[in-house]
This record gives C-alpha cells, sequence and structure tokens, in this order.
C-alpha cells in the first residue's frame, strides 16, 4: 500500500510551469520571508517575515541543489538572486524528493509541480504575488503563519488539467483522490484542489490562500504562468506524460469495448414488443378460431358433416368399427406396413422379456429376496467411505473450468487469497452527530458518535485478544505486510487490521484528544473527518504501518447520492489472516475463526447494546453453515417423505368394506415400493464409494424425492394392471398365478423403461454441468433410477406375487398369519371395482373433455398459453444468489444481506502475467508499464481506461503496477540503499553510515533504470518497507505478486507477476459474471498485443482472476448451456419413445410438442416466481422434460394399446384408464411432497425444488391430463395394424374356443 506521505507533498504546493521569466533587478524586487524561524508542532519549518530584496545565494551546495530543481531561478550570469537561503532550500529539496514519488510519472505535471515550488519559496518577485496574512512571533523572529496567493483562473485551471490524471501505482488511485478535501477524483476540480492544498490539509505549516482575484494592494497582480499540458513536453521535459497519467496522450480509438450496449428489450410506441406480439398473435387465433368454428357449424347444417370431429375411423378399412365400438372380426385384415410390422415385433419382445422376468421372479421370491440382499450389501459395504463435499469451491466450481485453473495457478505462484474476517457495525436508531467545522456544520452519521465508537473500540479489543489466553493469539496466524527479516517478530500491531481505529493508531488517548483551531472546537470528529479524506495521511496510518482504507472501513453511503463518507451507516471491522495452500496449515486459521465466531454470537446475544446491530462472517463460515443447514433440512425431508409414504400407503389399495379393509389394502406393497427407493439410493451411494466419486448432503437429500415420485408412479401402474387383470380372470375362485403377475409386467414394462429412460436419460444429460453440486446430483440421481427400475421389475414383483397369493388366501395386510372369511363371487367383483379417481375421471373428467366446445376451448387455450410465455424468455434473470444457501436464521445469510447494502468497494482483480516477459527489455516493459514511454496497448493503460468506464467495466480504479514502482525506486535516491561494503540491500530508514544510495545508470528519456541495475536492485524494492520518506518501498504492495529467480551472480530474473485493481461493488449475480467477463475482454486485449507485438519463444498468458470467478464463470455461458441441453434432451426423448412407441412417429410427434411446451411455461414461470438460471434451475428444467414425459407417455402408451373404434374413445379410455394411475401417482403423490418443502429452511430447497418442482407438477398434469386427450381424440396416431390383426386373430381363437366348447 502507498503510505500517506504523498500527501504531505500536496499540501504545500500548486503547479505551474513559468518560461522565461524576467529576472528583475535587485533594487525593484522585494520579498515576503528569508530564512526559517520556527518549527511547528508537527515538525514543519515555517518562515521568516522579511521585507528586504533578494540575495545573492552563495552556498555550493544550495546553489547545485537549485540548479537541479530550479533552474529557471538562474539569470543570465548564472546568478541565483533569491528570498530563500539554503535552509529553505534543502527543506524545498527534501520535500521534493517526497513529490517526485507521486508526480514523477508525468513529466509536465511534475515540472509545473517544481516551478510554483520554486516561484512560491524562492522568487524574487514574490511581493508581486504574495502577501503575508498572518505572522507570530518566536524566539527566532516573525514567521509566517497565512499568505495569499494570487494566481489566474487560467493557470489554476491548466495546472490543474495537468495532474488531475496522474495514477499512484501501489494504490490504484488518483492523486486527486486524496488530496481534493471531501471530493474524489470523479468530484474534485481546481477550485477544489487548490483549497485542500492550501486551507483544507492539516499537514501544511501554514496556510496558503489560493485566489484568482487582485490582491488588496494596488503593485499586488495575479501572477500568469505559462503551463505545459500533460501530453506536451519541453526542454526540462523530454516525454510527454503517458496514457495512464494523461488521457490527452492517449490515442483516438474506435474501440467500444466498454461502451455502453443497446438495450435487449425493444419498445413500439412505449409497448414492449414482445408484449406487442404476443397481443396480435392472440387476436390472430381467436379469429382462425373462430372461422373454423363457424364453417363447421354451417357445414353440420347443410347436412355435409361426416363425422370427422366425433366418429373418425382410426383402424384401418379391414377392421371396421361393430356398432358396441368393438373390432368387426369378420373382416379381412389389411396388411400392415413395415414401420408397423417392426414396431409390434419391438414392442411383442419387449412385452416377452417383461413377461419372462415377471413369471421367473413370481416363481422364485425368495431366491429374488436373497440376491438382491447380497447385492445391496455388496454395494453398501464401502459406503462408510463416501466421501461429502463441504468446501464451497468444490462444490460449485469444475476443476477443469478456466477460472478453477486461472485459481490453482495464483495460489501456486503467488499464494492463495488472504483469509478475509470481516464484521458490519450499525447503529439503530441513532441520530446524527452535528460538528461544527471551518466548512460549516458537518453533519455525521450516528456510528460516529462517541458512545458508538467506544463500543466498536470494545469489540474490536476483544478480538485482538482473542486467544491469547490459549497460547494461540491472533499474530499468530495474521497477515502482516510490512514485516520483513529487519523488524523483529510479528506483534498484533503489525496485523492487518483495518477499522475506523486505526486512524487513532488504537489509541485512546489521541482519540479523547480536544483542541481549539480558528476558533472552533476540534476533537475525534476532526480526525476522522480528515482521515475519510485522506486516509494515506501519515496521522492517518493504522498501526501495522498501511492505510485504513477508508472504503473498507465505512459503508452504507452510496446508495444515497446526497451522502458521503462522513454520513456512512455502518463501520466495517476487517481483520486479514494468513492462507495456506495446504488445508492442514490453516488449522491454526480456522481454530482462531471458530474462536471469532463463538465470540461475536454471544457477543451479539449478551453485550451488544440496543442501539447497535452486527452482521458477521469468518472465512470459514460458508463451510460450516453448508454443513450446519444440511444437517436442519433432514427434518422437513423426511417430512415430506413420510406423507408421501402415508399417502402411498393409504391410496394404493382399495376400500369398499370395512370387512375387507386389511385385505384390500396394499400397505406391504407401498413400504415395500418406498424400501426399493431408498435402498436404490443406498446401492447408489455405496457405488459412489467404490468409484471414490465424492457427493454433497444436498444431493442426498433431493435425490429419494425424485427416484420416489417415478417409483411410485411405476408401482401405481402395475397395481392396477394386476388387478384389472386379476378381476378378467375366468376362474370362480381365481388363484395365485405367476403368469398373471409376469404379464402384469409385460404390460407395464415398456412404459416404465419408457419413463426411466426419459428420466435417467435427462439426468445424464444434466451430468453435463460443470458445477460438481449439479454433476453429483444428476449422476446419482440417473443411477438410483436406473437400480430403481431394475429392484421393481424383480424384488416388486416377488412382492406382489406374494401380496396376491396373500389376498386371495383372505389374509390380512402386514398380518399374513391371520385371516378372514371369503366373500361371495359377486361380493370381490365389486370390490375390485373402481377407485374413486377412475371413477371421477369416468364419469366427470373425461365427458367434459370430449365435449365438442371443449375439445375446440382446450387447445385454443394451450395455444394462447405457450405464446404467453414468449415475452417472458428474455426477462429470464440469471445467477444464484449465495445467501440462497442459508437459512434466514443464519449469520451468515444476514453478513449477505448487509453486505448487499453496506459494501463500499468491490473485491480485487489481478491480472496475471504468466512467465515468458524480459522485464529489462523497453519493448517488453512498455506493453506493461504506465509511466513514461509505455505502450497505449499496455496492460497498465488498458485497466485505467477500463476504469473510466467503471459502470460497465466494473473496474474501480486503475490496476496497480509494480513495474513502474519499481522503476521509481531505484532511481529516487532516498528509496534504494545499499550496504557499502558489499553492495547488499539495505533499507531505506536504516540510519547507518555504512547505507549509501545505490548507483544506478538512467534512461534521461524513459528515468528507468538500466538492465542490470533494475534485475540487480529488484529484490530490494520487493523488501524495502515503504513509509513517509520513500513511498515506493514494495514489500507491501508486490512482496507476493512477482516471482522472481536469482541466478548465479545474484542478478533477479522475473517470472509471473500481477498487476492488482479492484472491482466495482457487486451486489447481484448479473454484477459478479459481467465483472469477470469484463477482466476477460480486458485480459484478452492485452495478450493479444504481447504476442503479436513481441517476438517470443512460448505465448505468454494473461488472466484476471479474483477470488469469485470460480463460481460465477458458468454464467458466461449459462443460456447457451441450457439451451444444448434442452436441446440434447428433447432429442433423445423424441429418440427413445419413438423406438419404445412402436416406431410411431406420430405419438412422439404429440408428445415431444408437449413436452417443448411444458418447458418454455417452466422458463416463464420462473420469470414470474423470480427463479434464477443456473446450473441448478438448468438441471431441473431437464428434469422438468423427464416429468413431462412420465406424465404425458403414460397416457400415450395406453392410447396406442386401446383397439377402441375411434379416436375419442381411444381417448376416453387411456384417460380413465391409465390417467387415474397418473394423476394418483405421479401429480398427488409429488404434491404431498412438494408442499412441504414451502417450509424448508433452506432458501435453496424453497425455490428450486418447492417452486419449480411444484411448477413442473401442475403444468405437466395439465398437459398430460387435459391437453393430450383432447389432442389424441382430434390428431392421435392410429392403431398399429399389426397389433389390430394380431387383435382379431385372438378374438377368432378365442370365439372358435367358446363355440367349441359350447357344440
Amino acid at each position: 500500500m502507498t503510505p500517506a506521505s504523498l500527501a504531505v507533498v500536496l499540501a504545500i504546493t500548486c503547479v505551474a510551469l513559468p518560461h522565461g521569466l524576467p529576472v528583475a533587478e535587485a533594487a525593484e524586487q522585494q520579498c515576503i520571508w528569508y530564512g526559517e524561524c520556527n518549527t511547528d508542532e508537527k515538525g514543519f519549518k515555517q518562515n521568516c517575515v522579511d521585507s528586504q530584496g533578494p540575495r545573492k545565494l552563495t552556498d555550493a551546495a544550495a546553489l547545485e541543489t537549485l540548479r537541479s530543481d530550479c533552474p529557471n531561478l538562474f539569470n543570465e550570469q548564472g546568478e541565483a538572486i533569491t528570498c530563500c537561503d539554503a535552509d529553505q532550500i534543502a527543506t524545498m529539496h527534501a520535500s521534493l524528493l517526497k513529490a517526485a514519488a507521486i508526480y514523477s510519472r508525468c513529466p509536465a505535471c511534475f515540472r509545473n509541480f517544481y516551478s510554483i515550488f520554486c516561484e512560491t519559496t524562492c522568487s524574487p518577485t514574490q511581493s508581486e504575488f504574495l502577501e503575508v496574512v498572518e505572522s507570530k512571533t518566536s524566539d527566532k523572529g516573525k514567521y509566517i503563519t497565512e499568505i495569499n496567493a494570487y494566481l489566474t483562473a487560467d493557470t489554476m485551471q491548466n495546472a490543474y488539467d495537468s495532474c488531475k490524471g496522474v495514477v499512484m501505482p501501489q494504490s490504484g488511485k488518483y492523486a486527486t483522490d486524496i488530496t481534493c478535501g471531501a471530493y474524489n477524483s470523479a468530484t474534485c476540480n481546481s477550485s477544489r484542489w487548490f483549497d485542500f492544498v492550501g486551507k483544507g490539509n492539516p499537514l501544511s505549516p501554514f496556510t496558503i490562500n489560493f485566489l484568482s482575484n487582485r490582491g488588496i494592494f494596488d503593485d499586488m497582480n495575479n501572477r500568469e504562468i505559462k503551463t505545459l499540458r500533460c501530453n506536451e513536453t519541453s526542454e526540462a521535459a523530454t516525454q510527454p506524460c503517458s496514457c495512464v497519467d494523461c488521457e490527452l496522450s492517449c490515442p483516438v480509438s474506435s474501440d467500444d469495448m466498454f461502451k455502453p450496449r443497446n438495450p435487449f428489450l425493444i419498445t413500439v410506441l412505449g409497448v414492449d414488443v414482445y408484449v406487442l406480439a404476443m397481443v396480435i398473435a392472440y387476436i390472430v387465433i381467436l379469429i382462425v378460431t373462430a372461422v373454423c368454428v363457424r364453417k363447421k357449424i354451417v357445414k353440420k347444417r347443410s347436412g355435409v358433416e361426416r363425422g370427422i370431429l366425433d366418429n373418425n375411423p382410426s383402424v384401418g378399412s379391414s377392421a371396421n368399427v361393430s356398432s358396441n365400438g368393438t373390432i368387426d372380426v369378420s373382416s379381412d385384415a389389411e396388411t400392415p406396413s413395415w414401420r408397423e410390422r417392426t414396431g409390434f415385433k419391438f414392442e411383442t419382445s419387449l412385452e416377452r422379456v417383461f413377461t419372462g422376468i415377471g413369471c421367473g421372479c413370481a416363481r422364485n421370491p425368495v431366491l429374488v429376496f436373497f440376491i438382491a440382499s447380497w447385492v445391496l450389501a455388496g454395494c453398501l459395504v464401502a459406503i462408510s467411505k463416501l466421501d461429502i463435499i463441504t468446501k464451497p469451491v468444490d462444490l460449485w466450481a469444475s476443476p477443469t473450468s478456466q477460472t478453477r485453473k486461472d485459481k490453482d495457478f495464483f495460489d501456486s505462484h503467488f499464494g492463495p487469497f488472504f483469509r478475509a474476517e470481516q464484521i458490519f457495525v450499525k447503529a439503530v436508531g441513532l441520530p446524527e452527530v452535528p460538528h461544527e467545522m471551518p466548512q460549516g456544520t458537518v453533519n455525521f452519521g450516528p456510528v460516529f458518535s462517541e458512545e458508538f465508537l467506544l463500543k466498536v473500540w470494545e469489540l474490536q479489543s476483544a478480538i485482538q485478544d482473542l486467544g491469547r489466553a490459549e497460547g494461540h493469539p491472533l499474530e499468530e496466524v495474521c497477515f502482516a505486510p510490512l514485516h520483513n527479516d529487519f523488524t523483529g517478530p510479528v506483534t498484533v500491531d503489525k496485523c492487518t487490521i483495518q477499522t475506523v481505529w486505526g486512524y487513532f493508531q488504537n489509541s485512546m488517548e489521541k482519540f479523547n484528544k480536544t483542541g481549539v483551531k480558528n476558533g472552533l472546537k476540534t476533537n475525534y470528529l476532526n480526525v476522522i473527518y480528515d482521515c475519510l479524506q485522506n486516509s494515506y495521511d501519515p496521522s492517518c496510518l493504522a498501526p501495522y504501518g498501511g492505510p485504513a482504507e477508508n472504503l473498507l472501513v465505512v459503508g452504507g453511503f452510496l446508495n444515497d447520492d446526497n451522502k458521503t463518507m462522513v454520513q456512512a451507516d455502518a463501520l466495517v471491522l476487517n481483520f486479514i489472516v494468513s492462507n495456506h495452500v495446504n488445508d492442514t496449515d490453516n488449522a491454526a486459521a480456522e481454530e482462531w475463526e471458530k474462536r471469532l465466531v463463538d465470540l461475536l454470537k454471544h457477543w451479539e446475544a449478551n453485550e451488544m447494546p440496543a442501539w447497535m446491530d452486527i452482521a458477521y462472517m469468518a472465512e470459514r463460515s460458508i463451510e460450516d453453515e453448508i454443513q450446519r443447514v444440511s444437517y436442519t433440512s433432514f427434518g422437513i425431508i423426511a417430512l415430506s417423505y413420510f406423507l408421501m409414504i402415508v399417502y402411498v400407503s393409504l391410496s394404493l389399495g382399495r376400500f369398499t368394506t370395512w370387512r375387507r379393509l386389511l385385505i384390500d389394502s396394499k400397505v406391504f406393497v407401498a413400504v415395500s415400493g418406498v424400501l426399493s427407493v431408498l435402498a436404490s439410493l443406498a446401492a447408489a451411494l455405496g457405488i459412489f464409494a467404490h468409484m471414490n466419486y465424492p457427493t454433497i448432503l444436498l444431493t442426498i437429500e433431493a435425490v429419494p424425492f425424485l427416484v420416489l415420485a417415478v417409483g411410485v408412479d411405476n408401482l401405481f401402474i402395475l397395481v392396477a394392471t394386476h388387478e384389472r387383470l386379476l378381476s378378467a380372470s375366468k376362474e370362480a375362485q381365481p388363484r395365485p398365478c405367476p403368469e398373471r403377475i409376469g404379464r402384469t409386467l409385460g404390460e407395464s414394462g415398456p412404459a416404465m423403461l419408457l419413463s426411466t429412460l426419459a428420466e435417467g436419460s435427462c439426468f445424464l444429460i444434466g451430468a453435463s454441468s460443470s458445477m460438481p453440486a449439479v454433476r453429483s446430483f444428476a449422476l446419482l440421481a440417473a443411477l438410483s433410477l436406473a437400480i430403481n427400475f431394475v429392484m421393481q421389475c424383480t424384488v416388486l414383483m416377488a412382492v406382489l406375487a406374494l401380496d396376491e397369493h396373500r389376498m386371495l388366501c383372505n389374509r390380512l395386510d402386514l398380518f399374513c398369519c391371520c385371516s378372514v372369511r371369503s366373500a361371495s363371487r359377486m361380493k370381490r367383483e365389486q370390490a375390485r371395482g373402481s377407485r374413486l379417481v377412475e371413477r371421477l375421471f369416468e364419469h366427470v373428467l373425461a365427458p367434459a373433455l370430449m365435449n365438442r366446445w371443449v375439445r375446440v376451448a382446450v387447445p385454443v387455450f394451450f395455444v394462447c398459453l405457450f405464446i404467453g410465455t414468449l415475452p417472458c424468455l428474455p426477462r429470464v434473470d440469471v445467477g444464484l444468489d449465495q445467501s440462497l444457501a442459508m437459512t434466514k436464521d443464519s449469520y451468515v445469510y444476514k453478513y449477505f444481506e448487509n453486505m448487499k447494502e453496506l459494501l463500499s468497494i468491490g473485491p480485487p482483480v489481478y491480472f496475471v502475467i504468466t512467465q515468458g516477459l524480459n522485464y529489462t527489455d523497453p519493448a517488453h516493459q512498455n506493453l506493461v508499464c504506465g509511466g513514461i514511454g509505455c505502450s497505449a496497448d499496455s496492460l497498465a493503460t488498458a485497466v485505467q481506461s477500463a476504469s473510466k468506464s467503471a459502470a460497465i467495466s466494473h473496474i474501480a480504479r486503475p490496476a496497480s503496477s509494480w513495474l513502474d514502482d519499481a522503476f521509481d525506486w531505484a532511481t529516487l535516491e532516498n528509496c534504494c540503499k545499499e550496504f557499502a561494503s558489499n553492495g547488499s540491500f539495505c533499507p531505506h530508514n536504516r540510519e547507518a553510515p555504512e547505507c549509501t544510495s545505490c548507483s544506478v545508470s538512467v534512461d534521461k528519456s524513459t528515468n528507468r533504470p538500466s538492465a542490470a541495475d533494475l534485475r540487480k536492485y529488484i529484490p530490494g524494492f520487493l523488501t524495502d518497507i515503504p513509509d513517509e520518506n520513500c513511498a515506493k518501498g514494495g514489500l507491501a504492495a508486490y512482496s507476493q505478486g512477482v516471482n522472481y529467480v536469482l541466478d548465479e551472480y545474484g542478478q533477479a530474473d522475473v517470472g509471473a507477476s500481477y498487476f492488482m485493481g479492484y472491482h466495482t461493488p457487486v451486489r447481484t449475480s448479473a454484477d459478479y459474471y459481467e465483472a469477470l467477463r469484463a477482466a476477460r475482454k480486458i485480459s484478452a486485449k492485452v495478450e493479444k498485443a504481447i504476442n503479436s507485438q513481441l517476438e517470443l519463444a512460448e505465448p505468454v498468458r494473461v488472466f484476471p482472476y479474483s477470488i469469485f470467478y470460480v463460481y460465477y464463470e458458468q454464467y458466461l455461458t449459462i443460456l447457451w448451456d441450457t439451451a444444448s441441453s434442452l436441446i440434447y434432451s428433447w432429442v433423445v426423448l423424441a429418440l427413445v419413445m419413438t423406438l419404445l412407441n412402436g416406431l410411431d412417429m406420430r405419438a412422439s410427434a404429440i408428445v415431444s410438442a408437449i413436452v417443448l411446451a411444458i418447458v418454455m411455461e417452466m422458463l416463464a414461470l420462473m420469470t414470474v416466481w423470480g427463479i434464477p438460471l443456473n446450473a441448478v434451475s438448468a438441471v431441473n428444467l431437464v428434469v422438468a422434460m423427464g416429468i413431462a414425459v412420465e406424465f404425458n407417455s403414460h397416457i400415450m402408451h395406453a392410447f396406442q394399446q386401446s383397439v377402441k373404434g375411434d379416436r375419442t374413445a381411444r381417448a376416453k379410455e387411456a384417460l380413465v384408464e391409465t390417467g387415474s394411475s397418473v394423476f394418483s401417482g405421479i401429480f398427488l403423490t409429488k404434491f404431498c411432497g412438494i408442499v412441504v418443502l414451502a417450509f424448508a429452511p433452506i432458501q435453496m430447497l424453497e425455490v428450486f425444488y418447492f417452486r419449480m418442482y411444484l411448477g413442473m407438477v401442475l403444468i405437466s398434469a395439465i398437459h398430460g391430463l387435459i391437453l393430450l386427450p383432447v389432442l389424441l381424440s382430434y390428431i392421435g396416431p392410429k392403431v398399429n395394424q399389426a397389433r389390430v390383426n394380431h387383435h382379431v386373430e385372438e378374438s377368432r381363437q378365442l370365439a372358435l374356443l367358446i363355440s367349441e366348447s359350447n357344440t
């Protein structure tokens, strides 16, 4: 960090450059001061009042110094007639050396700066533009405390313009950010700048009133001085300022990288174009529908209607419809097509395979249970070794993603980003604190009341002492950037602690100090005011030696344009702890963080006053809370599963009479079905453990919910099919029959296989997500579904066989040893009558849907609903709010919410350059640096240019540049020091005669050290501690950011390095991923320039890195990734349905179209219900396709199997027989479980599982149970002719057998 000493320079100068000033004769000139008579309490020298003429300077050392600094003060004879003595020149020179640390980057500005310094200090014509306003007397004489300095307005404006763009490389800030009083670089102007320089800065030795109006005396004039613009050169300034420090030096470019973009949403006459298109489409659909309906009515009235709507034959001419709606078997069979034959053969082959499996399992239930239990045990044997991920970076960032690779590179070369412990402290109900200051009454925010600050100090002190009693204090783990081999052991004062108390150096004495200045009372508020304006002021430095950055210690003022930092709503306490790549090395830090969280929880509950509130987070907090909330959610998840199990157990059986209640119930089957789901999940987890594949707790909680829904649906269909076959038995007293179980699976198996393949395919496509948590979820779900399907086809068939035997023997469910007297045959048939849901479908829903007008209205409604989704698609939000992973009662959730409101600066961004550049080669230097002679394509220039469009680029300030500071440090005589005896590095602040200034060869045109000197002194630069005497020391800012190796001669060769900037405050997901996108644009531009303009052995990479990039990279491509996943899933589903639907293209097309509509409506629901698009919701959208197939495929399959006479009758039959099972098995089961999730403590469960799954279940249900039957009645596929022929043949054989038996 740049030390605060830079502000001292600006406190006593302004900038102007005289050219050819006339040197008047001594007799005509008069001084206002000469010599130094006093030293104030701050140690600043103050000049003696003098009314005599200028004197000839004779001191040789002073003359040499003056010639170097102020050559314009020498006359043609080489004499210096001045109003300053040797002591004043020495003081001036010392100040100029400090000024060089900030302004030498821009020669024009610096020469202007030198000139005004020289003029005000030594000009022989002082009395023409300076006048004494106030003076005091000391032992040594009368000294000056206030003067007026008269300059023209143009001179002041030009001086300011030449310096306003100068950047301080270490901090990345503009010089005017810290030298304009209450204003920053964006709001500063020449008047405000000169006011602060002369009057507002507490480090000025006396007050200077810079005025542009005439003096009070007749002989006073406003001095007009010709000044240089920052892009101009002169004899003394041979190079113009660089583009980084001077916008006028930047080439004119057509680069529109960060120009405002046109809005995506377009309006026409103030109306959204998408809404307008939707309204027009509605009108067109209604008109077309009305015309078509009117046309058919007219045709019907004229007798032309031939029953197309209600009596459309679909079987074929050879199988005509009889009067009772069955197939007329007396007709000759029509020859089926190749597709129909092939499809029918495939379907019958599947049925035979499933029938054989069912029969085998029904005949050998014990063997099935034995094999299944051993296979399950084999899977579970390694489950104790299952790796459960809790680290956030491993949960949400792919190890193969580019940002993850960049993070690994950064961590391995520079060390991981430090561990930040942050606390927000807000005032509750406290008033503002007024304070009288020279500029008037200033209302400070309530957090600056004395009582509030003392309470904050109490908390800070407790944290600083945390762990000391246990022998593990903060200094053991803290980050101490200004510690080196010369500073001794680390103490707590050397720890990086950034709080407002740093402005008082944690000193209660300084806090309590009061006084009077200019008739106004001064106290701690004056210190806070001054330090918030300039946190780099030496008097404001925190105890660790660096600044308490103003934007890091106060917050809550950026959201109000009328507020400044002194009106902040919150204080921020920052404790920086060292981080390590290896987790084991962080054990001590994690233990200290645990103590910190425990302390803060106790303090908040027991010691925090009512007028204060805090929000806090430690580095380990997110991982801890993910573990906690995962266990917290077990209760609500278990309740959801319990309700689904209870519903299935009660609804799977049939209730007819109380006497047969426990005979006809299916509790044993239901519980077995649910246990098979849990066993499937356990087996899948065991396989994960065997493969060393990690998973997460949330996955383990959510996957059973999905598998249970699919499994229960299959269970309902199996039970319904079995009961239908049982009731169709011709036996007076049916007996247990394995063939009946086999036929049950044979009829239901293909549809179960279709739904399992559909859902499993969707999950496998979802597993292509780069997010580990989502991939784990998808893979576990797919594997669990596959295992569950196998168990349902084997174990559940064995269970169903045993249950059939129990029921036919009139034994009680769950109490199979007990039996009741058998009912009569008639009563048994009545007992097998339809369920309530089936009766409702048969007598209410099906007739209503098949009504002529309803059949017209339903498609129109759904087409309009589909069109209505289109305006919502561009409005889908992208991202994932990190607070959703927390419960609302979590302290981390509270921190996230406060962070959005209070944070005043974004996270650091590091622009990394990999190894390959030769930093001693000017051509290479010019593509990196930002000072004199640097390229307009350089990294420093690119970042600085981007910071001017901060709203789009999300770059808050120019990047720090170690190379520029290394140039300055090596060439400044008060910075680079070495031991005279051996030439090794010597700290610049070491008071020892053996330390001398480095002998550096400097290129005069660029002010850069030679290649050899740069290589020699880089290690010293990176070890030197910056202070007010040398602000350029690189230890704090760059010691971790530059990789180098020493050759055999001790010369440094630099490898990878970074240049650090800051992002603007990032509050939303869009802010995060747009910041990454912008940083990548900058890096790509610089990388292209380096590799195209230099001849390198290998290409150099330039990439940005920030701590949040790994979590948000996915959102740069989430739209395309989601679209491609949905397209792939849609294509796979269409192929699977075509194959398993007997190659029926029409059936697949109808279901595929409905699936597409469901997905579009889900996207619209996400917009309306505030569900953002991210990896989780993207997988849910893919899952929605599988759920949609589940709702529609069974009904479509039943429609295809039906041999009723027309489409309407077949649609009605499919809706009643299969739709009722779908409603009971999928809709009601999932609805029971989903509703409970609305009360889930984790917001992620509520948003992405309750909202999305409720939406997909409701939308899929209305499409599958309402739209699909209506469409099938219009355009459903005709019956497979091969199936018809098979049915006709079976009917004929049955009729022949009946005839023979009758004879």
